[in-house]
């Protein structure tokens, strides 16, 4: 699957971008890389929303709106 905006692939677990697998090196790479998230950051928004990609979007976006 390509990203629109970048242009790259991905391949996502069982083939769902709408869920965030933090076992694959290249999963982990791609959504900080769209979400601008260091896999810090990533790790913690997935323990804290799981692992839907939309509601680690959010979670990431409500804590920025908090600084």
């Amino acid at each position: 699957m390509a990203d629109r905006k970048s242009g790259e692939r991905n391949s996502f677990k069982d083939g769902d971008p709408r869920f965030i697998d933090l076992e694959s090196q290249d999963e982990r790479a791609y959504w900080c890389k769209i979400l601008m998230a260091t896999e810090a950051e990533l790790a913690a928004a997935v323990a804290a929303a799981g692992t839907s990609a939309e509601k680690v979007k959010r979670w990431l976006a409500a804590r920025r709106a908090d600084k």
